[in-house]
């Protein structure tokens, strides 16, 4: 029976939360009435960094849908909606609002990234099975931790072009900036190895001061 190809695993919707806000918004932007597929991320400033943060996200072919909530001006709505956001929303609206705002761009989006499913293998003969969490190149098998498996399908789903760290860092911790530890440095140095291991013949690469790119 072949493998089970991988599924995306970024989210749905991404809602950047300026980190001035109430916290109690954040806390109850993680409730069980967000759907799982949305992702809800912290920024220490959105008028000075969201419009790259959007940027970012969107160079990298992400499909979903992005909330920003913050006490914007005008001029600063209109610059992230430009850059790429689906809706700038202010906190004062009330949580049931934004929690209905989410869910309605949720729903567009996932109808959305229906025609952009996951092709089934990296290559001709390189394979990332989602169930056994291994990557496999004609016949040879490495296995994979649970975030390697992440970082994979998110490169995958960008074959050939530049996925940025911010980005990753993103989608798979959550976080927005990375500390001193260069944990992402060490996972893309493991998967090499691994993609080494079975002599895959895809590359993955590393663009100075920008990000990642898998290519064959």
């Amino acid at each position: 029976m072949p493998p089970t190809p991988a599924s995306p695993t970024t989210p749905a919707c991404i809602v950047l939360i300026d980190a001035v806000a109430d916290r109690l918004i954040t806390q109850q932007l993680n409730s069980p009435d967000i759907p799982a597929a949305v992702e809800v991320v912290d920024v220490r400033s959105i008028d000075r960094r969201g419009r790259d943060i959007i940027e970012a996200l969107r160079a990298t072919r992400f499909a979903g849908g992005l909330v920003v909530i913050s006490r914007s001006t005008t001029e600063d709505r209109v610059t992230l909606l430009d850059a790429g956001a689906d809706h700038v929303l202010d906190p004062s609206r009330g949580v049931n609002e934004l929690i209905a705002w989410i869910r309605s761009t949720t729903r567009r989006t996932q109808l959305d990234r229906r025609t952009h499913l996951l092709p089934e293998h990296l290559d001709r003969t390189l394979t990332l099975c989602t169930h056994t969490n291994t990557i496999v190149n004609n016949g040879l098998r490495a296995e994979v931790t649970e975030t390697e498996r992440k970082i994979l399908a998110v490169l995958l789903r960008n074959h050939g072009n530049i996925v940025h760290r911010q980005h990753l860092l993103m989608v798979i911790w959550g976080i927005t900036c990375e500390s001193t530890t260069n944990i992402l440095n060490a996972y893309i140095w493991s998967i090499r190895r691994k993609l080494d291991t079975i002599h895959a013949p895809s590359a993955l690469q590393t663009i100075r001061g920008k990000g990642f790119v898998l290519t064959t």
